[in-house]
């Protein structure tokens, strides 16, 4: 597996800023169905460990443990949250002798394949009782121009290496078979400079990169993506545009 978004400085950036908007939306929901103080949790896909304080605020727990593959997002999630442990690990691959009370994963499943056995090995990792929470992207919905033309490219390009940018429209399928505790859509409308914010920091990290980028894209045509989305992202307007629609499923074991 690769986070097909970079990890980089401008990477991380952009992910404590999309961690800064949906990370007290998720605290919310995981307050409505973990009881406070749960033994231990594991943020899958940590990144540089923003997913992972939440979860540790959320949750009161007594241990919390950040897993990424990436070494540069696990010694800046180490250098910012010193309290939590962090441990560099391929997600795919998780040594089932370490059990969990809860896992919880976001925009994060959208980077990999094989789903189903994937989310039955996680399952595998928890204690009795315990809890997966899946908090994945179904849909982007938009009307706005340059809006769609990026998220067309995003959607090919993850699509280009085997994987669902939507990968929420396919969760219903994937686990209709396991023990379901919460299956909810969630509609959550994002102000348009905010987005183009998020947006912004592929079109001049990742992008400059990617074959598929490189290869199916003209240079003129991403660089003008790029500029429209600083320039609506400057403007700092107070108008919604754009609604994110998020999956979010708890299972237990």
């Amino acid at each position: 597996m690769r986070y097909t978004f970079g990890n980089t400085l401008t990477a991380a950036e952009r992910l404590r800023r999309i961690a800064e908007f949906f990370n007290p939306l998720a605290a919310n929901f995981i307050g409505d169905y973990v009881d406070p103080g749960s033994g231990s949790v594991l943020d899958l896909g940590c990144g540089p460990g923003y997913t992972t304080r939440m979860l540790a605020d959320a949750t009161k727990a007594a241990k919390v443990t950040g897993v990424d593959q990436s070494f540069f997002f696990i010694e800046q999630g180490r250098r910012n949250f010193p309290g939590i442990r962090f441990m560099e690990a391929d997600v795919t691959r998780m040594k089932n002798d370490l059990q969990y009370d809860v896992i919880y994963c976001r925009f994060l499943l959208s980077h990999l394949t094989n789903l189903k056995a994937l989310i039955t090995s996680w399952i595998e990792l928890l204690n009795p009782d315990g809890k997966l929470i899946l908090d994945e992207l179904e849909d982007v919905m938009t009307e706005t121009g340059i809006f769609k033309q990026y998220l067309q490219i995003s959607s090919s390009l993850v699509k280009s290496q085997g994987a669902e940018l939507y990968v929420g429209r396919y969760l219903n399928a994937i686990v209709n078979n396991m023990k379901i505790l919460v299956n909810q859509t969630h509609i959550i409308p994002v102000n348009d400079w905010m987005a183009a914010g998020w947006f912004y920091g592929n079109t001049i990290g990742p992008w400059k990169e990617e074959p598929y980028i490189l290869e199916n894209v003209p240079r003129e045509h991403a660089e003008r993506i790029s500029r429209e989305l600083l320039k609506i992202h400057n403007a700092q307007e107070n108008i919604s545009t754009i609604t994110w629609k998020m999956k979010r499923i708890i299972i237990t074991n």
